[in-house]
């Protein structure tokens, strides 16, 4: 790793600033052995797991100023594969700090599993959501599952990793009843629609009596009131089409809560879930850390939902707020987007 990188020329829209970021300490591979990979994450010794809760516990304490630096430092380019990877994953945790901070002052204590079967299951989540899932329940077991195959980073100690050769085929590889507590945030982006309602009725089998089923959801359109010409006609032309072509679930903000009622789910009443509204553009002469970290949050969580379903067109911005005149229109009308975390219990 060079002990003096240069800057790298970022994309217009990048949120990033002049300075560099090195990996830190609690993030960084040990020399990578020379055994095949295996299926389920190997012990990781008890400094070694509470040098990186300590780790996570650093980034959950820290205020929206600090989040939003890390959001818009320049990291350094990539030596090696290996490298690249650690740099995606503190991205992800920042990021996921970051949205959590979206939450408070709306609800302060999420809802639990009335039971604890000591598993908790993390269904086709990225990486950062597991390191974090493992973070917050050291004491049990996290299994990942997941269709890609393991990254190279390795998991923390508490954490089981499975693979799956089709995304939304049931039944899983678990016995019912196993779980006390599963979550999920992409779900809507890589299962089919008409796999959903198949995949909630399987949670339930797998969810013990009185265990939680979580749900990160984000429409692929802004809140429509807010939405202007542009935006929507933005939504059209790259997005739209892509995603009925494969199947998938536009709006699932609602969609979901029915699709879980009918799975024999209970659903936490309206005004206790977790709804954050993330508005699309910034006015940097204006000012404000809160409106600017919600912002890039919301920009974020978005291209990582939906935006592998972009089409790149030739002479053209790849994402919407590098359009300058989409960005002067959500300015007017206060474009946002609504992020809403579901929870049901299993009666």
């Amino acid at each position: 790793m060079k002990d003096n990188p240069q800057p790298q020329q970022t994309s217009p829209g990048s949120f990033v600033t002049s300075r560099t970021r090195r990996i830190p300490k609690e993030m960084r591979l040990p020399p990578k052995p020379a055994s095949p990979k295996v299926v389920v994450a190997p012990s990781t010794n008890k400094i070694e797991l509470t040098r990186f809760q300590r780790f996570i516990r650093r980034m959950d304490s820290a205020g929206p100023k600090i989040v939003l630096e890390r959001l818009k430092e320049e990291w350094q380019e990539p030596v090696s594969e290996d490298v690249d990877e650690e740099l995606a994953l503190e991205k992800q945790l920042w990021m996921l700090t970051g949205f959590q901070m979206q939450n408070l002052g709306k609800v302060q204590v999420a809802p639990k599993p009335k039971c604890n079967t000591g598993r908790l299951l993390e269904l086709y989540g990225n990486l950062s959501e597991v390191y974090q899932l493992s973070a917050m329940h050291p004491t049990q077991t996290v299994h990942f599952l997941s269709t890609k195959p393991q990254r190279l980073i390795p998991l923390p100690g508490n954490v089981s990793f499975s693979t799956v050769r089709d995304v939304g085929v049931v039944p899983l590889p678990y016995p019912e009843d196993y779980f006390s507590h599963i979550r999920a945030s992409t779900l809507p982006s890589v299962v089919p629609s008409a796999q959903l309602p198949g995949l909630f009725r399987e949670c339930y089998k797998l969810l013990a009596p009185g265990g939680l089923l979580e749900i990160r959801i984000m429409d692929a359109a802004p809140v429509r009131k807010t939405a202007g010409p542009l935006m929507r006609m933005w939504i059209e032309d790259r997005l739209s089409v892509n995603l009925e072509r494969l199947f998938r679930c536009s709006k699932p903000c609602l969609l979901v809560p029915a699709w879980l009622s009918d799975a024999g789910f209970e659903l936490v009443p309206v005004e206790d879930d977790q709804n954050v509204t993330l508005p699309c553009a910034f006015n940097e002469s204006i000012g404000g850390i809160d409106k600017e970290l919600s912002t890039v949050i919301g920009r974020a969580l978005w291209k990582d939902i939906w935006g592998d379903f972009v089409d790149d067109v030739p002479g053209e911005s790849k994402w919407w707020w590098e359009d300058d005149d989409i960005v002067k229109e959500c300015l007017k009308r206060q474009t946002m987007f609504e992020c809403r975390s579901v929870f049901a219990y299993k009666s």
